[in-house]
């Protein structure tokens, strides 16, 4: 099973990509890989555009939201959350004292700090590795 920092690696050589491969759909990549659940499957394949993902944002009261509303089964941590970065909302996933975000410009690696809304996957994660 891969890790936070095996997952941080291959994302490095990832471009960003609307729809395909954003800060959520990341975000959401490594929930699925290690708990088996994809969070962001109802909207995969919806958007690929900026303002296609902004009005799905903007229905769902903006990124943390959305986020509320698709992990509703997990409990509250901070494996995995919402964190704002110089005003803008981003998906992100902690490994440590290290928080990786996926943006335009690329993966970018900064210090943890919090979450505005986070989310564990532990118990999930060993839920998936027992099946």
């Amino acid at each position: 099973m891969a890790t936070s920092l095996d997952f941080w690696n291959r994302a490095m050589s990832e471009p960003f990509e609307w729809g395909k491969n954003d800060c959520a759909l990341w975000v959401s990549r490594y929930i699925e890989e290690l708990t088996g659940f994809d969070p962001a499957s109802n909207y995969r394949g919806s958007y690929t555009t900026k303002l296609g993902a902004f009005r799905i944002l903007r229905k769902s009261g903006g990124l943390e939201g959305l986020c509320e509303s698709v992990m509703v089964d997990f409990p509250l941590g901070d494996d995995v959350g919402v964190a704002q970065i110089n005003g803008v909302n981003l998906c992100g996933i902690r490994n440590g004292d290290k928080l990786a975000l996926k943006g335009d410009c690329g993966l970018l690696i900064i210090p943890f700090e919090g979450f505005l809304r986070g989310w564990s996957i532990e118990d999930r994660k060993t839920q998936h590795e027992i099946e």
